[in-house]
């Protein structure tokens, strides 16, 4: 006995709905696979790139800017000679804010000397010097831009909890990090180093008793 021609219109309508429920039943899995996926392996691709997890949430780990100062906190200043009248002269500023002066050459007071800072004056530089990424900084060898001779030079260094670092700085070569000059001076500014540095006195190192030198006035 043949079927009505509508109930096989009806029964074909039937089974494409269910087939058509199927299918959207698979790709509605596919769709939340892949996006289950992404979430676990992409999140974890991009992690990667910035470096290995360290498996704590929150922002990654950054160098402190202020590290407080101590009794073993010292900051030191050496200048050396160039060729001409340039000042040689050592500071050395210790975490109790006392500052030791030695006065080499071509300097207004010869010898030891001392002074004192204020301890917030001490922090203040140690966290100037922390915020240049001391510890980081050097001075290539070499230079593209040149390498001038004769120049005067700065080392500094910086002892702050279980750290200490050393940068020798000549002030010749052009390639040297511009931070440096501006660290060295803020030593002399607060350790008040123009006590004893400037030449602006007609006597002692400041000027050449036997005539003998032709970078120093001859003295009175």
């Amino acid at each position: 006995m043949l079927a009505a021609p509508g109930l096989f219109v009806d029964g074909a309508l039937a089974a494409l709905g269910v087939r058509w429920a199927f299918e959207m039943q698979h790709y509605s899995q596919r769709f939340v696979s892949l996006a289950l996926w992404t979430v676990l392996y992409g999140c974890g691709t991009a992690a990667s790139a910035d470096g290995p997890s360290s498996g704590v949430d929150g922002p990654a780990a950054v160098a402190p800017m202020s590290v407080a100062i101590d009794a073993d906190t010292r900051i030191t200043l050496a200048r050396s000679a160039c060729f001409g009248s340039c000042p040689v002269y050592s500071l050395t500023i210790a975490g109790d804010g006392t500052v030791a002066y030695v006065g080499e050459a071509f300097v207004k007071v010869m010898g030891p000397a001392s002074g004192q800072m204020s301890l917030s004056d001490v922090q203040a530089l140690a966290d100037q010097m922390l915020h240049a990424d001391y510890f980081n900084l050097s001075v290539p060898v070499t230079c593209p831009a040149g390498i001038a001779t004769d120049a005067s030079g700065a080392t500094t260094s910086l002892t702050l909890g279980e750290r200490t670092h050393t940068v020798q700085d000549y002030h010749g070569n052009a390639c040297a990090p511009a931070v440096l000059g501006e660290l060295e001076n803020a030593i002399d500014a607060l350790a008040d180093s123009q006590q004893w540095v400037p030449c602006d006195t007609n006597g002692g190192a400041c000027c050449d008793p036997v005539h003998g030198n032709p970078f120093l006035f001859p003295c009175n």
